[in-house]
């Protein structure tokens, strides 16, 4: 993401400082992961749909058109994610174990949280300044 490598650039993290957490923190749709991802219309593609939110999604895709997807077919969606889900149909579930990455040695977590928190602040500026259009730093 290029936001995390500007902050490397400018000096506010350590390469080390980038992590999952991170990165979900840093997107735009500051929202947390989807349990189910319905695609419907028969298509069988994502179009880079919140594609970081739904990577341990179960989808459920159906030719239903979005304006006649009833309650009938949400049921069934649900239905599909209790199978897969609970792995009742040979789907398993869980999710994948979260790798811990490595830590500069003799860095304490205080110094890599201020890193992190001072970058998440600088980055909501940022978004707030481009949303202004402005070109400079305000004075």
């Amino acid at each position: 993401m290029r936001v995390t490598a500007e902050g490397v650039e400018l000096g506010l993290l350590e390469p080390d400082d980038i992590t999952e957490e991170l990165l979900e923190r840093c997107l735009y749709t500051d929202s947390s992961s989807v349990d189910l991802l319905i695609r419907t219309s028969g298509e069988v593609r994502f179009s880079d749909f919140l594609l970081w939110q739904s990577c341990h999604s179960v989808v459920y895709f159906t030719p239903v058109l979005w304006p006649d997807f009833s309650v009938r077919d949400l049921l069934a969606a649900v239905f599909h994610y209790q199978r897969r889900r609970w792995g009742w149909d040979g789907g398993g579930g869980g999710g994948g174990a979260k790798r811990e990455e490595g830590i500069n040695e003799g860095e304490t977590d205080e110094k890599r949280t201020a890193r992190v928190t001072c970058f998440l602040r600088w980055l909501e500026t940022e978004r707030e300044r481009r949303k202004c259009g402005w070109e400079e730093e305000p004075q």
